[in-house]
């Protein structure tokens, strides 16, 4: 893969194994060109600071955002993202974190709300109407301080 640089360059990345790089470009990848300003590939800059200072829609400040926590300088809000990003950009941060942690990964959330729906069914969490039933322990706690207490 080769990319233009902040300085006009083109930098040819490849080869690398640097999974930190790799999950910053997949997470702005859906930015328009002017990315590249920001970003130096053959120095390995993320001029992140700067490149907030830029006119970006709320999505794209986002996807900024997220790049610059997988670049190890940020935090991001996870419950904004998941209520504010479209398909596109979503998946442009699921694909960036799996880069950043090293693991393949496929996405399958119906299989996944399907696992946790029979794991809570099995544990007696599900009342009658198919709402989930709050966990007993501390109403059976609170009755045995009360046996205690007598």
């Amino acid at each position: 893969m080769t990319a233009p640089s902040g300085d006009g360059h083109v930098a040819n990345v490849a080869d690398s194994n640097d999974r930190e790089l790799w999950s910053v470009l997949v997470a702005l990848e859906p930015l328009d060109s002017r990315k590249w300003t920001y970003l130096d590939l053959r120095d390995r800059t993320f001029h992140v600071d700067d490149m907030l200072q830029d006119s970006w829609s709320s999505g794209e400040r986002a996807l900024i955002e997220v790049a610059q926590s997988l670049w190890n300088d940020g935090k991001v809000d996870l419950g904004y993202l998941a209520c504010a990003l479209g398909p596109k950009h979503l998946q442009a941060v699921i694909d960036a974190t799996a880069i950043r942690a090293g693991q393949p990964l496929a996405s399958d959330t119906r299989g996944a709300i399907r696992r946790i729906a029979a794991v809570t069914i099995r544990a007696g969490r599900v009342g009658r109407d198919g709402g989930l039933v709050r966990d007993p322990a501390p109403s059976i706690q609170r009755t045995r301080r009360r046996e205690l207490e007598l």
